[in-house]
């Protein structure tokens, strides 16, 4: 198990590689999306995992849509 962000949390094989799509590295840019996105309408056009579109929630937006369901 490993805290993608602060309300995130994922189980991913690390020794076997990380092909889970869920991108550690994006931490800060998750976290900037919960700073920014507060009343805003949100398009999370590459949602493969939802992290995004899961913390802009957070951030108590109005709408999000993800990518694949556009």
């Amino acid at each position: 198990r490993y805290r993608l962000d602060d309300i995130n949390e994922a189980i991913a094989d690390l020794k076997q590689g990380q092909k889970t799509g869920l991108f550690i590295d994006q931490r800060p840019a998750r976290k900037r999306v919960r700073e920014l996105a507060k009343g805003l309408r949100v398009l999370d056009a590459f949602a493969y995992s939802g992290g995004f579109s899961v913390n802009a929630l957070a951030a108590k937006v109005r709408e999000v849509l993800d990518g694949p369901t556009v």
